[in-house]
């Protein structure tokens, strides 16, 4: 099984059980772009709060590998899946039918239907996960605002690069 993606940040507001948090940038990423962040750039995140950390308290926050592994491929091979298989499906309709001329458009369009339609399917278990959690990072820990600045590290091949 493999770790947990870290990321360590200040809390900026509570609401509930979640938080929005200011992650936490190291100062070699004002002049690196190795991840499009820095030029002071703060990336805001909305997390679960399960700890019921408070405004102002360093965190660490977590995610699953796999989450994220899950969720590129529903948002990205999902829709082209369905694209590619109803273009296809198109196809062979057209084909079947007394329209062999018109193969190609109805493939086009039956696909782009299937895309729409993918979409639509998208957002549904978008909506349908937002009540799990499962795709969201959550905090884990409350640590030292020190130790967090001292954790949060560059990780972009670019980076390694100049430091190896």
């Amino acid at each position: 099984m493999s770790e947990n993606l870290v990321q360590f940040a200040e809390i900026i507001e509570v609401r509930g059980g979640e938080a929005k948090v200011r992650l936490y940038r190291p100062t070699a990423c004002s002049g690196c772009h190795g991840c499009g962040t820095g030029e002071g750039r703060n990336e805001v995140l909305t997390v679960r709060n399960p700890l019921d950390a408070a405004v102002g308290q360093a965190v660490r926050i977590e995610l699953a590998p796999r989450s994220i592994l899950q969720a590129a491929v529903i948002v990205y091979v999902l829709p082209l899946v369905l694209m590619v298989s109803g273009y296809l499906l198109g196809l062979a309709l057209a084909r079947a039918l007394p329209m062999p001329w018109a193969s190609d458009t109805v493939g086009v369009a039956v696909g782009l239907t299937a895309l729409l339609f993918s979409f639509v399917l998208v957002r549904a278990i978008d909506r349908r996960a937002k009540g799990t959690g499962r795709f969201e990072p959550v905090i884990s820990a409350v640590v030292a605002p020190e130790a967090a600045q001292e954790l949060a590290s560059c990780h972009t091949p670019q980076k390694q690069k100049r430091q190896g």
